[in-house]
């Protein structure tokens, strides 16, 4: 991913995702790229509750208003997954 961007091209999600894949830390890199329009934003939540209920109100309310989108058929919602 890190050759096919040039650096023009490293904002929002891409620029995170190029970051992370070269190991620096999500929320460290977030942070540092935190602009109101960009497409990627970091939300950290530490019980499961409140993650789970900050996920749905983000993908229902948030995100649709935000961006105008309809939630079911414009918004898809990506996990980390640790294969052991």
């Amino acid at each position: 991913m890190a050759s096919s961007f040039p650096d023009r091209h490293r904002r929002g999600l891409v620029g995170i995702a190029v970051s992370t894949n070269s190991g620096c830390e999500v929320a460290q890199v977030a942070t540092q790229r935190a602009e109101p329009s960009s497409d990627f934003h970091f939300v950290e939540r530490d019980e499961p509750d409140k993650i789970a209920a900050t996920l749905v109100k983000l993908v229902q309310e948030r995100i649709p208003e935000r961006f105008r989108l309809d939630p079911i058929r414009d918004v898809q919602v990506l996990c980390p997954m640790n294969r052991g």
